[in-house]
């Protein structure tokens, strides 16, 4: 949210920040090109769920991350992965 926020690194008042960590085992993100997607559309789907949230802000990291090995394979697996993501999202709100 550093962007969203104007570049305020601090969390406002009422604003909550769920960190999924990212992969460590691989030495390039090509080769898990799904990165964390599934546990931060876990912890999405559980907030959602829980009614306390009036707006959220989430990022997938994937195709940027994956998009610079410059791996098309792997972009396009990373896009494939988001795109399963937001569909278990709009499942959740729908």
């Amino acid at each position: 949210t550093y962007f969203f926020n104007g570049g305020v690194e601090d969390p406002f008042p009422g604003e909550e920040r769920i960190l999924v960590p990212s992969r460590r085992d691989v030495p390039t993100y090509d080769l898990a090109p799904e990165m964390s997607a599934s546990g931060i559309t876990d912890q999405l789907i559980t907030g959602i769920g829980s009614g306390g949230f009036d707006f959220v802000i989430v990022n997938y990291a994937n195709p940027d991350m994956v998009g610079h090995t410059g791996v098309w394979g792997a972009a396009v697996r990373a896009a494939e992965v988001v795109d399963g993501c937001l569909g278990r999202i709009a499942m959740a709100i729908l």
